[in-house]
């Protein structure tokens, strides 16, 4: 049978990635009288046709193509004429253009910054062929939920559209945006999987530098999100919840990002909270950050002051408080004297300001006169305000000076001294820890010496060394001392050195051996014997007692002789030293005498014997005298077995 064909078939369709869908058209033949329908089926290189739904009617010139037809491996659509006989063998062929018609790069910039909801603008790329696209279609979608359009349909040419701030997340995971056709909604849409912004000011902190109740005034300052992407401003507020609910704006203008707080102006008034939210050129969030405000007293417990400068009229020590109990306010104290009790009348500023936590101390120098403030009044204050009324404490002056009773000096040479230094204690040595000692030039120490000296308080003598120089000093101070300072008024006695050193020492070397000594050593008492309890005598290398060795034992005062025994050595020895001893030390400086070495040796003698017999002597011995025979009383003979006198 022969059969016209039909010609220029086209497909108005939907193309998505793989699939086809949509109407095929074709003009019909010149000729039909003989044609009874059409038959579309899709065909491909290397398969068999494949029937696309069922056959057209004679005058339908169009079929359509199911959604989500899938296309590989077919290449071609073909249309057939038929009559009730057969099908023509040579259709009219449409080969196919898959063209994919899917958005890309969809964005979504959640520019709300709560946790869990969602604002912004949806953008994409068109495809690049839009012929057959008439909207965009965008849902929010989850593998446990149902899709939820976002808005209306968007038409071609538009690639974006707004999804509404404070969207909740729910469970939605993904942004979809579908292409449409007058047909059909692709199947396979775009995706973005969702992120959720949030931003929420951290750290919130506020110091109340207003110390009237009710009212409020310092820095709220707050540390930025972690994410500041979308952050443009913050917004504070305060309320009387932390949700927001009837909130006052602080200030006039929204805060910019990289300022991290809100200066609140003296006697703002108090809410319970404050607020901040964070703003996004979207939105200002739904849920802030909060910090309860509170308002309270802050005067000092627990003043004390105890004066440890020891003298009349003077003061020095630490004033010590305690924090109050609630500080949240406090910045700083500062600490006055007054005339006045209530420690206002004439105030001087004692101290800089202590800050907060810096102790709350305050040192006073020792030597602070105390004149008419007696008074210490100590005012908490913040960044803005002083208080009005302080913590005021009477200053008790604390008096301690000793009153020295006696110096004995025992030490019995010339600008020497030692003994034990006795004084009363002062009537209150609560504060005292001890006692110091020096020389001085005059009662009032302008020119002294420290001996190095310190006692514990509780006794109340002293030894002074023996051999203190004793040089200009005309008197003996004594400083009482506290845990602070040393006072500066002390007691004060006049100094008496006691001056005992033997005079006229003599000897007379009665041994008149060479290299030998002995005799009677003199001398005459010191003037004042009334501090010497012994003389000691010595030989010495030198007049200053060096090496020295001594004769016999101490002898009592009153004892102005001693006795070197015959044939004593000589030695390096060049003089007699004489020292006089107190109860508490020998002087150091003794009374001298160089030493004489008497020498009376017969030079010449002469025995002739007369004796004839072997064995025996007889005869007349002769000798020559000494040049000094001052101290020979007689000549004693001998007959020895040598020369030196032996047997």
């Amino acid at each position: 049978m022969s059969m016209n064909k039909a010609a220029m078939i086209c497909l108005i369709a939907w193309l998505g990635a793989l699939e086809i869908a949509g109407d095929v058209f074709w003009d019909p033949p010149n000729e039909t009288s003989q044609v009874d329908g059409y038959s579309l089926y899709l065909n491909g290189a290397t398969v068999n046709r494949s029937v696309v739904g069922v056959p057209a009617a004679l005058g339908t010139n169009t079929l359509p193509v199911p959604t989500e037809t899938v296309l590989p491996p077919y290449t071609s659509l073909l249309v057939y004429t038929f009559s009730s006989l057969t099908e023509q063998s040579s259709p009219a062929e449409l080969d196919i253009s898959d063209t994919s018609s899917t958005v890309t790069n969809v964005l979504l910039v959640d520019k709300d910054l709560d946790e869990e909801e969602l604002g912004g603008e949806i953008t994409w790329t068109e495809p690049s062929d839009t012929a057959q696209i008439r909207f965009y279609a965008t849902y929010m979608e989850g593998p446990t939920v149902n899709r939820s359009q976002i808005g209306a349909f968007v038409p071609v040419g538009i690639s974006n559209t707004s999804l509404d701030p404070d969207t909740p997340l729910e469970n939605y995971t993904e942004i979809t945006v579908y292409t449409r056709s007058g047909l059909v909604e692709q199947s396979v849409p775009a995706i973005y999987s969702i992120s959720d912004t949030f931003a929420v000011a951290r750290t919130l902190s506020f110091e109340d530098d207003d110390l009237d109740g009710l009212e409020i005034a310092g820095d709220l300052i707050w540390q930025p999100p972690a994410n500041l992407d979308q952050v443009t401003h913050y917004v504070a507020y305060l309320a009387n919840n932390s949700f927001g609910a009837w909130r006052s704006q602080l200030g006039i203008l929204d805060i910019p990002v990289g300022t991290n707080q809100q200066i609140l102006l003296e006697d703002t008034a108090w809410e319970l909270y404050l607020l901040v939210y964070t703003k996004s050129s979207l939105a200002e969030q739904t849920t802030p950050a909060f910090l309860p405000a509170s308002d309270s007293s802050s005067s000092v417990p627990n003043v004390t002051f105890v004066d440890k400068d020891l003298d009349a009229g003077e003061m020095g020590g630490t004033i010590i408080w305690a924090e109050p109990a609630d500080s949240e306010r406090l910045a700083a104290y500062t600490v006055y004297r007054s005339f006045g009790s209530d420690g206002v009348l004439g105030k001087s500023r004692l101290y800089n300001d202590v800050a907060k936590g810096g102790g709350n101390t305050v040192p006073v120098m020792p030597d602070m006169q105390i004149g008419v403030f007696w008074y210490i009044a100590v005012y908490s204050r913040s960044s803005l305000y002083e208080q009005t009324t302080p913590v005021v404490i009477e200053i008790n002056d604390t008096v301690a000076k000793v009153n020295i009773s006696s110096f004995t000096d025992r030490d019995l040479d010339e600008n020497d001294l030692g003994g034990v230094v006795l004084w009363q204690p002062p009537a209150d040595e609560s504060e005292v820890v001890h006692y110091r000692f020096y020389l001085a030039e005059d009662v009032d120490g302008t020119v002294r010496t420290a001996l190095g000296l310190e006692t514990a308080v509780g006794t109340n003598e002293e030894l002074l060394p023996p051999e203190t120089i004793k040089e200009n000093s005309t008197h003996l101070l004594v400083y009482t001392v506290s845990t602070l300072a040393e006072q500066t008024t002390p007691d004060a006695l006049p100094i008496y050195d006691m001056i005992a050193s033997v005079s006229q020492v003599a000897f007379i070397d009665q041994d008149t051996d060479f290299g030998q000594l002995g005799g009677e050593v003199t001398w005459f008492a010191p003037d004042d014997v009334s501090r010497v309890t012994h003389y000691l005598a010595y030989l010495a290398q030198d007049a200053v007692g060096a090496a020295k060795s001594q004769i016999d034992v101490d002898l009592p005062e009153g004892t102005l002789n001693v006795t070197v025994i015959a044939d004593t050595q000589l030695h390096q020895n060049t003089h007699v030293v004489v020292y006089t001893r107190s109860s508490l030390v020998e002087q150091t400086t003794p009374a001298f005498l160089e030493i004489s070495d008497t020498i009376s040796s017969v030079p010449y003698l002469r025995f002739t014997d007369l004796d004839l017999d072997p064995l025996q002597i007889g005869g007349y011995l002769e000798w020559v005298a000494p040049e000094d025979n001052s101290t020979i009383t007689h000549y004693t003979l001998y007959a020895a077995e040598d020369a030196l006198g032996s047997n």
